[in-house]
């Protein structure tokens, strides 16, 4: 499945219902600040990911880097949902975030 590849298929089945719609608008709302340029980032690149396959995860990361944002990056074997198949490794990582930019 496009989205939830790796997760067994009951979970696939609950994973859809709970989808919602993204609003279009929201791609094309006026940008008024752009945190992700400020705070400390980490990307997590999910390597078997058909949704957004790993070629363009890379041309993104690149972009961002050359804007001169600096990336801590995480990867991860699966797709994706990566916080449904890997969620305690994703846990992991918020938690990694979250103590390095405490005060």
């Amino acid at each position: 499945m496009l989205l939830f590849g790796g997760l067994a298929e009951e979970k696939q089945e609950l994973a859809v219902k709970a989808l919602v719609r993204f609003p279009a608008e929201a791609l094309e709302a006026e940008v008024t600040q752009t945190p992700w340029m400020d705070i400390p980032l980490t990307y997590v690149y999910t390597e078997q990911d058909h949704a957004v396959p790993l070629v363009y995860q890379d041309i993104m990361m690149k972009r961002v880097g050359e804007a001169g944002v600096a990336v801590r990056e995480e990867r991860f074997d699966c797709g994706h949902g990566v916080f449904l198949t890997r969620t305690e490794d994703v846990v992991g990582v918020v938690d990694k975030v979250v103590r390095r930019v405490q005060i």
